[in-house]
């Protein structure tokens, strides 16, 4: 069962908001209007993750697990459009796909 028109069935949302991360991810990217560089997307990331200032080494390990794992599942379920190669991330089909009261915390 889809949520609306264009949205993810209830078992997708699930799917993409039972990892902490991912979650993480959705709710910059919903904040974030225009197009993301991974770097600064791992920042934001790793400073909701870690509560202070995040460093170097942390900021590279999230900027790996997002564009090997959780950025190609969220891609691959249309919430938005990753750039690999460029490492952009366009988030504006998130509020089409996932309601925003799920991203809330």
């Amino acid at each position: 069962m889809r949520l609306a028109e264009s949205q993810l069935t209830m078992s997708e949302a699930h799917e993409l908001l039972a990892v902490p991360r991912r979650r993480h991810v959705l709710e910059v990217l919903t904040e974030q209007k225009a197009t993301i560089g991974l770097t600064e997307l791992a920042t934001e990331v790793a400073g909701r993750e870690g509560g202070a200032t995040p460093t170097e080494e942390s900021i590279q390990e999230i900027a790996v697990s997002l564009h090997h794992t959780h950025l190609p599942k969220i891609s691959q379920l249309d919430c938005i459009d990753y750039d690999a190669t460029a490492h952009e991330i366009d988030p504006a089909k998130i509020e089409r796909a996932l309601p925003p009261e799920l991203l809330s915390s």
